[in-house]
């Protein structure tokens, strides 16, 4: 009985040791992924950047917004009745950086037919004229393109069958600014922005916040609001799911925070990244968000 006992108990710390064993070789294994990504990737072996790491590895899950109990507002100045106030919410993207290969009519109808039996309307905007008139009309307009370091938005003209930079007056350029940026504002018409009437503006590129923020807050609406981005940004291969949560928010009535914290998850690897790069390209800028999306309010609040 006792020798019974004894060979129970050395069994037990047997696999004990063999499992505390294989943690320490499976987090070690983990450890070296980790900094070998980074390392190809040219970024700092800090804290940070090892937390994060993981989005750089795997494919990340995001799950979907929760059916919660409807919420009042979409934020703390949007109400769901007053993008309501029409009957429906008019969604409008103008969609400038494409994934190659990537038919966006075909995931705009995709996620339209799933959001047939609510109240949300998704449609792309083919060119310049379509969006300034959206931006007069439409509940939440989205800008997915180049920041042109401030020069403005690029759009295609109908009317005038080029591209146009749409300028917003105040914005901020890039100092120095570089000779490929300026050979783009030489190359194309150049207009004024109007001003915003949408209560959401959209506008995900490269630093739209240090570019746009002030711009868009003194050219547009009392009631507007923007969610721009800190550090560099392309739609990537989740650009489509991005979309699908944020139609998700609309038609579930949840707040934007919730959303956020989807797109911060969703776009990990592209915060690691864009910290890493504003690092080594703009080394005077020593505050760095640990967000890459951030929602402003009307005022700036």
């Amino acid at each position: 009985m006792k020798n019974s006992r004894h060979g129970l108990k050395w069994s037990f710390y047997s696999i004990l040791i063999l499992a505390i064993g294989y943690g320490c070789f499976a987090m070690y294994l983990e450890f070296s992924l980790r900094r070998s990504v980074l390392q190809a990737q040219r970024l700092p072996l800090s804290l940070f950047h090892f937390l994060r790491a993981g989005a750089l590895i795997r494919q990340p899950v995001v799950d979907d917004i929760p059916s919660a109990p409807a919420e009042e507002n979409f934020s703390d100045s949007i109400s769901y009745a007053s993008l309501l106030a029409d009957g429906e919410i008019q969604v409008s993207m103008y969609i400038e950086m494409t994934q190659p290969g990537t038919d966006w009519s075909l995931v705009v109808d995709r996620l339209q037919k799933r959001a047939n039996a609510s109240d949300v309307r998704l449609k792309i905007l083919p060119n310049k004229e379509a969006f300034l008139e959206a931006l007069q009309n439409d509940d939440v307009v989205l800008f997915f393109g180049h920041s042109n370091m401030g020069l403005g938005l690029n759009l295609h003209s109908s009317s005038l069958n080029t591209n146009v930079l749409l300028q917003v007056e105040g914005s901020v350029l890039q100092d120095p600014l570089p000779e490929k940026a300026k050979r783009v504002a030489e190359r194309y018409k150049v207009e004024r922005m109007p001003k915003i009437e949408s209560p959401v503006f959209i506008q995900l590129g490269c630093r739209t916040m240090i570019h746009y923020r002030n711009a868009l807050i003194d050219h547009s609406s009392a009631q507007s609001s923007f969610l721009l981005t800190h550090f560099e940004w392309s739609p990537g291969f989740h650009f489509s799911r991005a979309l699908d949560l944020l139609c998700q928010t609309l038609e579930k009535r949840q707040n934007i925070d919730v959303l956020l914290e989807r797109w911060e998850q969703l776009y990990t690897a592209q915060l690691l990244f864009g910290r890493s790069r504003q690092l080594r390209k703009y080394p005077e800028e020593t505050h760095l968000s640990n967000s890459l999306f951030e929602w402003v309010g009307p005022e700036g609040d």
